[in-house]
């Protein structure tokens, strides 16, 4: 299958000089038999790399968890399994074809993507999921069966063609993958901050029409789709598009004179478990509700109900919960607040919970959407894994394209193209725009809880998810929440208390931290930029490590001699901490030293509420 690339070939492909192109040939010589492999550098820079470096996340390095967060992206796999495999493809198939290059393209969070170049010229695609995008069997089956899906029901959306896949992990290559051609035209990031404003509009056009086109399908329930029979025998519930009666929106699925098996086919599709990543965060066995869900209500109820079974499955390991949530104080504090979210859960989801959900794209970054630079039309969309079909408030407002940090001063436009894309979805989708840009203040409010309960337990972070129901209670008990129910949602006044001063030391502490190194900001200075979730570029690694020493002391000083104060300090310092003395056994929640006796003492009360909720929930759901 492979044999060791020619002279002339690395010459020819290889991205650097004659030199580079020499060093790589003779490592080949040196080393087993197969195609020379790169990783690509986010400025198109190739650099030669090993086997094994496929394997391993590379771009960033964080500041936090360093060692978890890289686990989260390692993926190992059989290289030369996987090229068989592209081998096969049946557009391709040839007895003659030789791989000669892998190039791991600029690397995200969530797939491992080969370019795989062949000696005739033949380039393909292997994307592989990493850890951290969820059950690879549902990253997989899911976004093959989207694709599917959307090329026979809305044949004009852009996208390569998927010709291979397998999403079960014991396959010969060690881990899921499919096989996909390369995408045509080249990033949107390479020509957007060159654009003029009329350019960008464009752009915001076109992907408006191509959101217009996805929606034209409306579903009643909440998830993922995937095909019938992959979902047979697996346990994981799932309905069939046949069983929604949304056939007239279809008409792909119509009985066509000659094409019956097509049809047959396309009937096939079933809405399964959703792959909104937020429901796997953990990779929790107790997080057993994953959908589909019938209503914006279910699915608040369920993330919830998701909660109180993680700390229940849990339950004989005291000390692992404590462990988990960077004390007890926070063990029982998230408990209290997965109570209160569950009671908030009903006035969240109120007035939107029978809204029908829409397939989106779920990242239409720069990196994501093709176009040809020529005519700068979109000619391919890639990104697809997690698709989900949603309703319109758990949609994002804008695109990734369009965040902030992508703005541009493109000539004099009338127009920013955020203010364009928000015009033209009230034209195409009034109910979208009804519920996240009518009443923005509504929207943060309703929207903050369903995100932030979905983490909170992962980073364990209590002060985010804790503002965000105070905020809510505050918003609602003055519109729609009765009495009874707003008493439940509101905190005490030691609560209140303790959460204003922690609100003030956290704005302080991102005061300080900006403002220190904005005062690095200086000509000449190669002092990295630090931000506040710690990820750092991998070469910008060890000097982040140092800078960030220097912070954590200067920000611990500013507390010096106010026991109350530092203990605040260590709590919200949101980085590992320098390894002294003082600060050993220090972790990011407030921790106090419990022992085995008073941790399960505690933690009993805690538990035996969990019984009890688990019970009248089994109750509720019977009826």
């Amino acid at each position: 299958m492979f044999s060791t690339p020619s002279l002339y070939m690395l010459r020819q492909l290889a991205p650097a000089g004659w030199h580079q192109s020499r060093d790589i040939y003779r490592r080949c010589l040196s080393s087993k038999p197969g195609p020379a492999i790169f990783r690509m550098h986010e400025n198109g820079y190739e650099q030669p790399i090993d086997e094994n470096e496929l394997f391993e996340y590379q771009r960033h390095r964080w500041l936090r968890d360093n060692g978890k967060e890289l686990d989260k992206r390692y993926v190992k796999f059989d290289l030369t399994a996987l090229i068989t495999q592209a081998s096969r493809t049946k557009k391709y198939m040839l007895d003659d074809w030789k791989c000669v290059k892998v190039v791991k393209l600029p690397e995200g969070d969530y797939n491992k993507v080969l370019l795989l170049i062949m000696d005739n010229g033949i380039r393909m695609i292997a994307q592989l999921p990493n850890p951290i995008a969820g059950p690879s069997f549902n990253m997989v089956a899911s976004e093959v069966a989207t694709r599917k899906f959307i090329s026979s029901a809305i044949k004009s959306i852009p996208m390569p063609t998927v010709h291979r896949w397998n999403f079960d992990q014991n396959n010969p290559v060690g881990a899921e993958w499919f096989i996909e051609d390369k995408a045509n035209g080249q990033p949107l990031r390479k020509f957007w901050f060159k654009m003029d404003c009329n350019a960008q509009l464009n752009i915001v056009r076109q992907v408006i029409e191509i959101e217009r086109q996805l929606m034209s399908v409306k579903f009643p329930y909440h998830g993922s789709l995937y095909l019938k029979r992959w979902m047979v025998g697996r346990g994981d519930p799932y309905v069939l598009l046949r069983d929604m009666k949304i056939g007239k929106q279809l008409p792909f699925l119509e009985q066509l004179p000659g094409d019956e098996e097509k049809s047959k086919y396309t009937w096939d599709f079933a809405m399964g478990p959703s792959t909104d990543r937020m429901l796997y965060r953990g990779v929790r066995l107790g997080r057993q509700h994953h959908g589909p869900f019938n209503s914006l209500g279910q699915y608040a109820r369920c993330i919830g109900q998701n909660e109180r079974h993680y700390i229940n499955n849990i339950r004989t390991n005291p000390l692992k919960l404590i462990e988990h949530f960077g004390g007890l104080d926070n063990a029982i504090e998230f408990y209290t607040l997965v109570s209160r979210f569950i009671t908030a859960s009903q006035f969240i989801t109120k007035y939107v919970g029978a809204d029908p959900s829409t397939i989106s794209h779920p990242n239409l970054s720069l990196d994501n959407i093709f176009i040809d630079p020529k005519t700068q039309k979109i000619v391919c969309l890639t990104g697809w894994q997690g698709t989900v079909v949603s309703p319109p408030i758990l949609k994002r407002p804008y695109p990734p394209f369009l965040d902030p940090e992508f703005e541009t001063n493109s000539g004099s436009g009338t127009m920013r193209p955020r203010d364009l894309y928000k015009q033209l979805i009230q034209e195409i989708d009034p109910l979208r725009y009804q519920r996240i840009f009518s009443d923005p203040k509504d929207y943060a409010v309703r929207i903050a809880p369903l995100k932030l309960i979905r983490c909170a337990s992962d980073t364990g972070d209590m002060f985010a998810l804790r503002e965000a129901l105070q905020s809510f209670a505050d918003h609602y008990d003055r519109i729609t929440i009765e009495n009874s129910y707003s008493r439940d949602l509101q905190p005490g006044f030691a609560e209140l208390h303790q959460h204003a001063q922690e609100k003030l030391a956290r704005s302080e502490f991102e005061m300080t931290f900006h403002l220190i190194q904005d005062g690095h900001k200086l000509p000449g200075s190669n002092i990295p930029y630090i931000p506040m979730d710690g990820r750092v570029l991998t070469e910008d690694f060890p000097s982040a490590e140092r800078q960030c020493v220097e912070y954590r002391k200067h920000w611990m000083n500013t507390a010096a001699g106010d026991e109350l104060r530092l203990a605040l300090h260590k709590k919200i310092w949101p980085f590992d901490n320098s390894f002294n003395e003082d600060d050993a056994g220090v972790m990011r929640g407030d921790i106090k030293d419990h022992s085995r006796e008073d941790a399960t003492e505690e933690l009993k009360r805690i538990l035996d509420l969990v019984d009890k909720d688990l019970k009248q929930e089994d109750i509720l759901s019977r009826k």
